[in-house]
């Protein structure tokens, strides 16, 4: 489910970060994914960090939404770090929390159908680049004008 939203989340939070480093950052295809049933799971997708610093993203959580209220969220184990000046496959752990089970497979179905019109995010995450933290955060909006304002502008995928 994450595999969707991954990139679009990396993609924003570098945009808080500078335009600068923002060019210097290239996602690129997912490389492997593994689901612990509807628990979590690990997604490792293909980073090039052209920027000498050290990205390391340090806290991530999103939270979905429809009109009935929260569909769940997903909260980023641990942190992930992508070293200056390199390029590979960078693994992140993620662990889903659903108010219930049928929660879970909405937000799945929609994610994967790409029905966003009925779907809202709020995400908060904290980025460091070298010795510089930055926090960002955004407030609850619907997914489709997260998408429009960050997948297409700030991502480059492969």
């Amino acid at each position: 489910m994450l595999k969707y939203v991954l990139p679009v989340l990396f993609a924003a939070l570098l945009s808080g970060c500078g335009a600068s480093l923002a060019r210097k950052v290239r996602i690129g295809e997912e490389v492997a994914v593994r689901q612990y049933g509807t628990v979590g799971l690990d997604l490792t997708f293909d980073v090039e960090n052209a920027s000498r610093r050290t990205l390391r993203l340090e806290e991530a959580e999103l939270e979905f939404f429809t009109g009935a209220g929260s569909l769940g969220r997903a909260v980023l184990r641990g942190s992930v770090e992508v070293p200056g000046r390199s390029r590979g496959p960078v693994c992140s752990r993620w662990k889903f929390d659903f108010p219930d089970a049928a929660a879970g497979m909405v937000l799945r179905k929609r994610l994967e159908e790409g029905d966003y019109a009925r779907l809202e995010v709020e995400v908060r995450m904290t980025l460091r680049a070298g010795a510089v933290r930055r926090r960002v955060s955004f407030e609850r909006m619907p997914f489709s004008e997260f998408l429009n304002i960050f997948a297409e502008d700030r991502m480059r995928l492969g």
